[in-house]
This record gives structure tokens, sequence and C-alpha cells, in this order.
């Protein structure tokens, strides 16, 4: 919170310091789209709970979308 940075994120992480003031939200145009890669990590030994089950599926069944070849 001490620096002059731009960083693109998820609205959802920083809900809190945008309320509050901390963090101001810039408005952009003619941006290109923006990848990122995803990872999952868990503790060794523990299930995942029910939202993290849903994501890790989600992601696997995305990840299956985009690496089958498209049938046009």
């Amino acid at each position: 919170m001490e620096a002059n940075t731009v960083s693109a994120c998820a609205d959802a992480g920083v809900l809190e310091e945008g309320w509050a003031g901390r963090l101001m939200r810039l408005s952009t145009s003619n941006l290109s789209t923006q990848f990122s890669d995803l990872g999952v990590v868990s503790l060794k030994g523990r299930s995942y709970s029910p939202m993290a089950l849903y994501a890790v599926d989600f992601l696997a069944r995305l990840g299956l979308q985009q690496a089958t070849p498209s049938r046009e």
C-alpha cells in the first residue's frame, strides 16, 4: 500500500480495500484479453471442501475442453 503500482487482479480479492478507499479501480479500454496459469494447492492427507471439489472439477473440465480440438 506504500507504492504507486498498477496491478491486475480479481475484484473479489480486493473488495475490502476498495470499499475502504485504500485501492482505486482504473478504467481501461482497448486492452487485449489477459491470461494466467492456475493451480490448486492442498494440504497432504486433507480432503477438499465441497466448494474446492467443485472448483477442481470445473478447472479439470475446462482444461479438457481447451485441450480437445474443435470439430467444426
